[in-house]
């Protein structure tokens, strides 16, 4: 072609890896049209790979993608879709990077990720997530990565909850609904004083509802949950705990819980406590260690 060059470059068992993002592309195949100067822009060629978290433990589960992709002049373009967990979860995705800058973007979403108990489950997205069970609800997911040489590598994005249950070894959670802002996807981190609100929290008994403030981040040990306030309806009264941090995998958390006006007669109740009973309203502040002090019988110690 004058003044021009086309062709498609075939990919077969391919592997990218971005060590400082701890990301790899494997199983690369498919052909990848190109077109320079002159020639005219190529038709999308078809393109298969799965996005690995080379993390430990994983960000996230692989992506299996299916792409149409093209170089032309210098910039690569692809858009397509990637499906978590077998199929479970579908989303849409597409590309771009400029070979001469150096500069790119991938979005990827808006999945709509409905769980229900026999299907999709947190745990199918992640080892971060494998404590969290019993899910039934809607999340709406989006999320963008870019790079470019002088600003390095963001990766922001956003879970909506439109509501969620699910259940943690800590507690039942009902109808959990806002939005969480994430700062950085690769190793999860939101912005702090995010807003949610939830119907219900059982835990030792319910408490109605919630709402909550607090930011989530991923350390080593597993995530953490920077709560700068929280309160609830219990019994006739409330409760509410300020800046607390909670590990989630530690053996163990402390807090200071703040009571008010609780009843004692509707929380016995409520415990399903058999030839206990009392009167009175409970008030003040109570510290708790748990999860190893969870429970019923913790609940009655404390009343005592």
């Amino acid at each position: 072609i004058s003044n021009g060059i086309a062709g498609a470059a075939r990919v077969k068992a391919a592997r990218v890896a971005f060590p400082a993002l701890k990301v790899a592309f494997d199983g690369i195949d498919g052909a990848i049209p190109f077109a320079a100067g002159t020639a005219p822009k190529p038709k999308p060629g078809k393109i298969a790979a799965s996005l690995r978290s080379e993390a430990s433990p994983a960000a996230f589960a692989p992506l299996d993608l299916d792409l149409n992709a093209a170089l032309y002049r210098n910039s690569f373009k692809g858009k397509g879709q990637a499906a978590l967990a077998g199929g479970k979860a579908v989303a849409a995705v597409a590309g771009s990077f400029d070979l001469e800058s150096r500069q790119g973007t991938v979005h990827l979403g808006p999945a709509d990720l409905v769980f229900t108990p026999d299907a999709l489950q947190p745990a199918d997205l992640g080892p971060a997530l494998a404590s969290v069970a019993n899910a039934k609800g809607r999340v709406v997911a989006e999320g963008t990565i870019g790079y470019a040489p002088a600003s390095g590598t963001t990766a922001r994005g956003q879970l909506t909850f439109e509501p969620l249950s699910f259940e943690t070894p800590q507690a039942k959670v009902e109808d959990l609904t806002g939005t969480l802002d994430f700062v950085d996807l690769l190793r999860p981190r939101t912005a702090p004083r995010q807003n949610l609100t939830a119907k219900r929290v059982t835990a030792v008994a319910p408490l109605e509802d919630v709402t909550l403030q607090l930011g989530l981040a991923m350390q080593d040990t597993g995530p953490v949950v920077a709560i700068s306030k929280a309160s609830g309806h219990m019994a006739g009264g409330t409760l509410a705990l300020n800046d607390a941090t909670l590990h989630l995998g530690a053996a163990s958390n402390e807090a200071t819980v703040e009571v008010n006006g609780v009843s004692l007669a509707q929380l016995l109740g409520q415990l399903g406590t058999e030839n206990v009973s009392g009167s009175g309203v409970l008030s003040g502040s109570v510290p708790l260690r748990f999860p190893d002090e969870f429970g019923r019988h913790k609940a009655l110690d404390l009343i005592g």
